[in-house]
């Protein structure tokens, strides 16, 4: 009986994370979900959290150089993909310059369950590393999350003939409204040098 028990508890698993994973909407290779585009002047690091909560849990670390100019005019774009899950919940910690050492960021445990596409999400993650992000956001559920960075923030990519402007399709991609960005400067909680949570 209790090998038949811990059967069925491994096959209700198994057919959980298969559900899960085809009711997901994550990306492909032509159309991945996710893409920013530095356009700052220095390169930055990110730090992506996709999906909290579940089997389909992704996070994501990367350096993203500046874009290239010659006389004010860009003349090659740098850019991050990645494949995510856009309707699950996605928060991006960017930092504005190559951020030295560990980063990381943990979900408060009901951060899969409420509060997302709202500023609420925001509440008990704690971020892990040397320094404060520069900016935090998040974005409501269900649509491509293409964007790029300046310094004023995180907008969307724009658009010319079906494709944002690292070539993606544009049919169904973040608007302005669909990006929250975390405004409560100076409500970083530090502990133990290394480590912040969002209030």
């Amino acid at each position: 009986m209790k090998k038949l028990t811990q059967s069925l508890l491994a096959l209700s698993f198994f057919i959980g994370m298969a559900f899960n994973a085809s009711a997901s909407q994550v990306g492909t290779e032509k159309n991945p979900g996710f893409d920013i585009i530095n356009r700052t002047e220095n390169a930055i690091r990110i730090y992506m959290v996709n999906a909290t909560g579940g089997p389909l849990g992704n996070e994501f670390d990367a350096s993203v150089d500046p874009a290239r100019t010659v006389l004010g005019k860009t003349i090659l774009d740098n850019d991050y993909s990645q494949r995510i899950a856009i309707d699950k919940p996605t928060v991006l910690f960017i930092w504005a310059k190559k951020s030295p050492g560990v980063i990381g960021a943990v979900p408060p445990s009901r951060a899969a369950a409420s509060g997302a596409g709202t500023e609420s999400y925001f509440e008990g993650w704690q971020v892990v590393g040397p320094e404060e992000p520069s900016f935090i956001y998040h974005f409501k559920p269900g649509k491509s999350i293409y964007v790029a960075l300046d310094k004023e923030g995180l907008r969307p990519q724009s658009n010319d003939k079906g494709v944002t402007e690292a070539g993606y399709p544009d049919a169904n991609i973040v608007s302005k409204n669909d990006i929250i960005r975390y405004k409560k400067k100076g409500a970083f909680l530090k502990r133990k040098g290394q480590s912040f949570i969002l209030d």
